[in-house]
Formats: C-alpha cells, structure tokens, sequence
C-alpha cells in the first residue's frame, strides 16, 4: 500500500498543480476580457516564455498602465511537449504560445482584449490561437487554452496520457 502511494500521489500531486496553474491563467484571462468590456478600454497582453504574463490598459492618449507582471504558479511553464497533440479546436501546436491572425500570419506573443471583447493583433487582425502549458518532463501536466478572436472566447484542456489527446 505504501508503494502505490509513494507512485501514484507524486503525479496527482503534480497534476492538482497544473490544474491550479491552468485555472489561474484562465481567470486571468477572463478579468482581462471582461475590465476591457466593463471600462471600455483596450488591454494589451503579453506572454513571455518561460512563465509570465504582462497586463496593461491602454488609455484613451495611448499611454499603457501596466498591472503587476504575473507567473504561473506552481513551477509550470508555456511549454510544448514531444509528441503533444493539438487540441479539438485545432488551432495549431507549433510553439508553446501558438497565435494566428485572420491572414494566416503569425500574431506573436502580445495580444489586444477590445472593448467589445474580441482579440486581435498589433495591427487589428482577429487572433485565434493556443496557450501551452506544462512542467517540464511531466507530460501529465499537459494543459491548453484556446483563444478565439472574433468572439473572444477562450477554452481550456487537459491532456490524457491513455487517449494522447486534449479533453
């Protein structure tokens, strides 16, 4: 009995963490979506490897304020797994911060909430695109957001070690 526990907790263990990660940049994610529909504001995001996330309002003169840069707790990571399939939205696994504007072109890593709540790029293409996460060597804590830019609507996932797919 001693020996399962000593093998099964560590990875549950791990995949609590992960889930607690993941939903933290989901509610990120989602106040910043919605102080840009309630102010009426643009909110400029930024994902920068290996773990943060810069918040800033743009006011009406273009000046940014920023909010307090954030990590992702738990020792996760934006990471790509080897092997790690693309989720059911398809938006594309190429890289841990994964974005795509409405032209085909790759958005980058800074993206803009609009006051009506869609996403778009610098230069005002909708942006869908994928948000990987994960600590490294532990595939089980494999998770995924989904961004889609016309709606602004975000989707999260977990990856399943027995299907290798997102659920």
């Amino acid at each position: 009995m001693v020996a399962l526990a000593a093998t099964v907790f560590p990875s549950m263990y791990a995949g609590l963490r992960a889930d607690s990660s993941w939903e933290s940049l989901m509610a990120l994610l989602r106040t910043t979506r919605q102080q840009a529909l309630t102010q009426r504001r643009t909110y400029q995001i930024t994902f920068t490897a290996p773990d943060q996330v810069q918040v800033a309002r743009i006011e009406l003169n273009g000046a940014l304020t920023n909010e307090p840069l954030w990590t992702l707790p738990n020792h996760l990571n934006f990471t790509l797994f080897a092997g790690e399939p693309d989720t059911p939205d398809a938006f594309g696994n190429g890289q841990p911060i994964d974005f795509v504007d409405g032209t085909g072109g790759m958005a980058g890593d800074t993206l803009y909430f609009r006051s009506d709540g869609s996403i778009v790029d610098a230069t005002g293409n909708f942006v869908n695109g994928t948000l990987f996460i994960g600590q490294s060597g532990q595939i089980g804590t494999a998770r995924a957001i989904t961004l889609m830019g016309a709606t602004g609507i975000f989707h999260g996932y977990r990856y399943d070690v027995s299907t290798n797919s997102f659920q």
